[in-house]
This record gives C-alpha cells, sequence and structure tokens, in this order.
C-alpha cells in the first residue's frame, strides 16, 4: 500500500497557484512529485490539500514524470 504525504505548502502568488512536494512511500521506496494547483489565495486549505494530492496521484501515474527517488 502506497502513503502519501505532502510537504510544507507555498502559495505562488506569480503563477496564482499553491506548491507542495507529494511523498510516496511504498515497499520501502520513497518518491517525490512536485505538484501544484491553481487557486485564489484565500480558499479552502482542506480543497488545497486534496487536489494537490491528487495532482502529484495523477503525475505518479504518468510514465516519464519527474520525480526523486530518496
Amino acid at each position: 500500500m502506497t502513503t502519501a504525504t505532502l510537504g510544507k505548502i507555498r502559495y505562488n502568488a506569480g503563477s496564482a497557484a499553491y506548491e507542495a512536494l507529494a511523498e510516496f512511500r511504498d515497499s520501502g521506496a520513497t518518491r517525490r512529485y512536485p505538484c501544484s494547483v491553481e487557486a485564489p489565495l484565500n480558499a479552502p486549505m482542506t480543497a488545497i490539500k486534496e487536489a494537490l494530492l491528487q495532482d502529484a496521484e495523477d503525475r505518479a501515474a504518468t510514465p516519464g514524470t519527474l520525480f526523486s527517488r530518496v
């Protein structure tokens, strides 16, 4: 089973998007994916976290996507 966690969430005013690094742990391997979601600064944090995790899951499922291994 894979567990996903988000690192520190930051707001990038230049692109009007929230950004974070998502970490997936599975069978002793750790992969990190950058993720982002366009949203206004006053968007609900619960919705932002869900959208960031969805973006990270989509990236993890896409072959050839940039990620780092720890």
